[in-house]
């Protein structure tokens, strides 16, 4: 049982540093692209896009999980591709 928690606590540092490093070579790709908009922009419409990436991955992986109940299984699979 203590080694589950410690996989799931590793799991989560590893995202969370993988989410840090992509997040921060998405702003810096798109200040080069754009010098002249301020840095913080980015960080916000990066982290925003993250979110919605992650939650639509999250809803395509529910619609096809047969242990959870779900209504409308067809509408999350259409809302986690869009």
């Amino acid at each position: 049982m203590n080694q589950n928690k410690f996989v799931k606590l590793f799991a989560l540092v590893v995202f969370v540093a993988f989410m840090l490093i992509s997040c921060w070579a998405t702003v810096e790709s798109l200040h080069l692209l754009l010098p002249s908009w301020p840095v913080p922009i980015f960080w916000v419409a990066t982290f925003g896009i993250f979110f919605l990436a992650s939650m639509g991955s999250k809803m395509i992986i529910d619609s096809f999980n047969p242990n959870l109940f779900i209504d409308n299984r067809g509408a999350h699979l259409i809302g986690g591709i869009l």
